[in-house]
């Protein structure tokens, strides 16, 4: 079901990609229908329909990469970066799930540990905000805009955090 779903006859092509990348993408089409348990083949999938921008068939390659390797670092964030990306304001649900997995799996994974600060922030945990953004700050090059940056919002949430 979700091989006939991705292969979507009817979405159209982006002309600004190379007929040699669909052709490409179609051979994995096909090599996955014969070898559907192929996790590496379904992330691939999943990135290449990102990159054309087809999100629904994205997401439902990244699902089933997912389902078939769920500690897969590597997996596992891009596929809550993914999500997240298509939709910035929801910070619940399954891309809190993903992004609590993948702490869980790489303990210093800088993506979880900004959107878990993030979405404790939006939640009002001042304090868990803060406790997942130090962690962050701290594998950061001290120099690096990054860091600077991150430094400006510990600072702002701990001037709120002092409000309260």
């Amino acid at each position: 079901p979700v091989l006939a779903y991705l292969a979507n006859p009817e979405a159209p092509a982006d002309a600004s990609v190379p007929p040699m990348v669909m052709e490409m993408i179609a051979r994995l089409e096909k090599r996955l229908a014969e070898q559907p348990d192929d996790a590496a083949g379904w992330h691939r999938l999943g990135r290449a329909y990102a990159v054309l921008g087809r999100g629904e068939a994205a997401s439902a390659a990244y699902a089933r990469a997912y389902k078939l390797t769920p500690d897969d670092p590597q997996v596992v964030a891009e596929y809550a970066v993914f999500l997240y990306q298509g939709d910035p304001e929801n910070t619940g649900g399954q891309v809190f799930g993903l992004f609590s997995h993948l702490l869980k799996l790489d303990p210093e994974n800088r993506d979880a540990l900004w959107f878990l600060g993030f979405a404790a922030y939006q939640k009002g945990d001042h304090k868990q905000a803060l406790g997942y953004w130090d962690r962050l700050l701290k594998s950061l090059p001290a120099d690096s805009p990054e860091a600077e940056h991150m430094r400006a919002i510990i600072a702002k949430t701990r001037q709120q955090l002092g409000k309260k």
